[in-house]
């Protein structure tokens, strides 16, 4: 047996157990993403149907298997708050836990420059224009979802910012027929105000390209001060309404 090394993939696994609209869903997102080849939009390369285990303590189930693009720097969630942060000390309140966890989150963060700044930002600019041009839209952008590939020539470069994870993307031309939200969608920190307005209990507003240069606005606030601009992000009800109040200039 020959030991020959194709390169680093990453591998998601998608349970898609006996559902069939579900699996058509899932494999036409995997044939509309192998099409997207652009440096800022993470690969597809292949995927694949097969009986997996995928809790220990449960049956085999249908499993795809999508074969996917390595980052090799993680997540720029990760790359700007690098230490995960755990309570080392029991505290008598809630505030001062909270108050806690903020100073050290606070001496935790990384700092970018400048000129790393716009190079990261530019290039998700990059990616989510390839995205739009091709139609479709990403609906839940965030630095979770953002992956990294370090530079193989220097630590010092800048690294490249993918887009990834489209399991709530959606085409353009689909838009239309869906008539009703039901708010699921998305990373509340980053939806933009008006998904949250509803009328009678029910959403107003559809994701478009714009609700997407919203979220693409707050990825650089982040990547400017590791942090987003909103007072309560701990509390949901309050951080909506912070939102929802919120005004562009």
């Amino acid at each position: 047996m020959y030991n020959v090394l194709f390169g680093q993939y990453a591998v998601k696994k998608v349970p898609v157990g006996h559902n069939p609209v579900w699996l058509l869903r899932m494999l036409e997102e995997v044939h509309t993403l192998e099409q997207f080849q652009h440096p800022n939009v993470i690969s597809y390369k292949h995927a694949w149907l097969e009986n997996h285990q995928v809790s220990k303590f449960g049956p085999e189930v249908p499993v795809l298997f999508i074969l996917m693009e390595f980052a090799s720097g993680g997540t720029l969630d990760a790359y700007l708050c690098p230490e995960e942060i755990q309570e080392t000390a029991p505290t008598p309140t809630r505030s001062a836990r909270r108050q806690r966890m903020q100073q050290q989150q606070q001496q935790q963060r990384r700092y970018l420059s400048e000129d790393r700044i716009w190079s990261m930002f530019v290039d998700v600019v990059r990616g989510i224009h390839h995205l739009h041009e091709h139609g479709l839209l990403h609906r839940d952008l965030k630095p979770n979802n953002l992956l990294l590939r370090l530079s193989e020539q220097s630590n010092e470069s800048p690294p490249c910012v993918m887009i990834s994870d489209f399991g709530e993307s959606a085409l353009l031309s689909r838009q239309g027929d869906q008539s009703l939200r039901s708010g699921n969608t998305g990373t509340l920190e980053y939806m933009a105000p008006e998904l949250l307005q509803t009328t009678g209990g029910e959403y107003t507003s559809l994701h478009t390209k714009a609700s997407d240069v919203w979220s693409l606005g707050l990825v650089l606030f982040y990547l400017c001060f590791s942090a987003l601009p909103f007072r309560e992000n701990m509390d949901v009800d309050r951080l909506r309404d912070e939102i929802l109040q919120t005004r562009v200039l």
